[in-house]
């Protein structure tokens, strides 16, 4: 066994040294990790700060248009970023549908309830429970589409499912 000049006694036994790689994997999936969670806060991030709502209040129909269209860059670059963890990617996809859904929601009521932007909200807000199933602010959206669509059965029963109940 090669035993260095310099701290012979520390290197005598090789017993002491298994630690290191051990430690050293430790220390690259701790960076590997906060690397991911990282992606995964700035992509969340971007969601967040979208305009869209604002824009709504603003009745500023070109913001509103260029925040749907960020949206989704947003979705397509989470679906590329291939660093994220597989539960990551669908936690991201589902709120981001989900934020989509319900600007698009909120833009239908504005415009007295259009049709089109209703059926759009809700294929926004089923794209999120693909990725979730059980996501309860899709959900919850999902049954205010239904009631601005004077659909108040569909709205009872989705809201009945969130609290494990069946409307009666």
């Amino acid at each position: 066994m090669f035993v260095p000049k310099l701290f012979p006694s520390l290197y005598k036994s090789s017993a002491s040294w298994r630690f290191v790689p051990a430690f050293l994997k430790r220390q690259n999936s701790t960076h590997e990790r906060s690397y991911r969670e990282g992606l995964a806060t700035g992509l969340q991030a971007r969601t967040l700060v979208s305009q869209a709502r604002q824009s709504i209040q603003r009745a500023d129909e070109d913001s509103y248009v260029a925040s749907l269209s960020t949206l989704e860059v947003i979705h397509t670059e989470i679906m590329q970023t291939k660093d994220l963890d597989p539960e990551a990617t669908h936690d991201l996809m589902a709120d981001s549908w989900t934020k989509s859904g319900f600007v698009v929601l909120l833009h239908a009521i504005g415009h007295k309830n259009n049709p089109e932007e209703l059926k759009t909200a809700e294929e926004n807000l089923d794209y999120a429970l693909n990725y979730k199933p059980f996501w309860i602010p899709a959900q919850t959206y999902f049954a205010l589409v239904y009631v601005a669509q004077a659909r108040l059965s569909d709205a009872m029963n989705e809201l009945a499912s969130l609290v494990g109940t069946t409307a009666g």
